[in-house]
This record gives C-alpha cells, structure tokens and sequence, in this order.
C-alpha cells in the first residue's frame, strides 16, 4: 500500500477479540507481523482491510487493557529518519474500569518504544538523521567533508532556530552528540552512512558527487550516541 509508505504510524478502527485483552497491555502490544495471526486478535469489518495490508513493509500493533475510563494512550513522532514513535500512557483518575483497545498501522523502518521518555533521548540506535533546518553559518563551518560536531546544546544556537533549535536543545547531550553537514554542490550529490557490527559500533560516512553541473544546498544532521565511533568521508 502506497500510504503506509508516507505514514511511519497510522491509526486503525479495528475491533480487538477477548484474547488480545489477554495477551496485551497498555505498555506491552501485540506485534502482528502476517495476516494469520490477525484472526486470533481482529475482529469485525476491519479485519479484511488488515489482511489486506502488505506485511513486508508493515506490522500492526495491538493494545487492550481495562482500567480507568479516564486511561489515555498517545504517541508522539520524532523529527528523525527513519522516525521513532514513543507511546506514552497515562492512568485515569476515576475509579471506574473500561476496556480499552488500540490498533496501529506501522511500516517496518520505524522503531517504537513504550517508555515514557523523549523518543529521540531514547537512541535505540546508534545513529538518527534529523528532519531540520540549519542556518548559513553551518555552510562556512562546514563540509561534506569535515562536519560539525555539537557536543553541547550551547553550540546550537548558531546553527539552528525556532523549532529546530528546541529539538537540538532538548537532546542529553551527556549520551549524544550532533553532526552536521553542511555544503553545496550538484543537485545530483549524495551522502550515507553504513554502521558496522563491531563493538562499539562504528559510523562511516560516504560521500558521492552528483553529475550535474547546477549549484544546490545540501545539509544532513545526524544524532549518534556518545560511545559510537564515526568517521567522515575521504
């Protein structure tokens, strides 16, 4: 499905059976990764809908619990590629109990957590790639070559503003640290990492000059835990 493509989370109407109550929680979901074990814990018209999914390139997560009426369960999406989902529940006030359900839709690059932290402060991965904006200075102290590295959220200020500088700031930069790369070039220019297996792991990042003659900006912004090794392009 196209969609799931664009969206890393979508919600889903589905109704849960008795047993996903049995085997879920609010912190603990059902990973349904083929359309077999759908049976076990859909219910309803939304069940063919979700059999029709394409569990190559996406799962779906259930979550039954009972408890407060007042019981919340919500996500938030991190600025990162791929992105991070961090579910956060919150127990109700009143003493009532409810069922609860839950279905989501997500493609397979996403990670997801359900601790009650910063999805991005959470770095489950050794290296995130953020979705901001940096500033002109970045582009006169930087390179594709030799990027910047930002070991404290005081630095930021010079090359981030608004919403892109909070995301920068809120990082704990105790556990990470920011690189960014900024430079112009063909429109055709590329640059990638590969992350090795060793212990710690290690970051190699590659560079690859575009063809075309035109003249564009580029910048890419990476977060990587503290104890990563990394090394730029030759």
């Amino acid at each position: 499905m196209a969609e799931d493509k664009i969206a890393p989370i979508k919600n889903s109407s589905a109704t849960v059976s008795k047993l996903a109550y049995k085997d879920s929680s609010n912190t603990a979901p059902i990973v349904i990764s083929n359309s077999k074990d759908l049976v076990k814990y859909v219910e309803g018209d939304e069940l063919k809908k979700l059999q029709a999914l394409d569990f190559k390139t996406v799962k779906v997560l259930v979550f039954a619990w009972q408890g407060s009426g007042g019981d919340q369960l919500v996500y938030e999406i991190s600025k990162s590629n791929p992105e991070i989902i961090a579910f956060k529940y919150t127990g109700g006030l009143t003493m009532d109990i409810w069922p609860h359900q839950k279905v989501f839709i997500l493609r397979n690059d996403v990670t997801w957590t359900t601790s009650n932290i910063d999805p991005l402060n959470a770095l489950l991965k050794p290296i995130i790639k953020l979705k901001v904006t940096v500033t002109e200075m970045a582009f006169a102290d930087s390179s594709v070559r030799k990027p910047i590295k930002l070991s404290e959220k005081k630095s930021a200020k010079a090359y981030f503003e608004g919403e892109d500088l909070e995301v920068i700031e809120a990082l704990n930069f105790d556990k990470v640290s920011v690189l960014i790369f900024a430079w112009r070039g063909s429109g055709q220019d590329k640059l990638s990492y590969t992350v090795s297996d060793a212990d710690p792991q290690q970051v190699e990042f590659s560079y690859k000059p575009g063809r075309t003659r035109d003249l564009r900006s580029h910048s890419s912004v990476f977060v990587l835990r503290n104890d990563v090794k990394w090394t730029a392009p030759k």
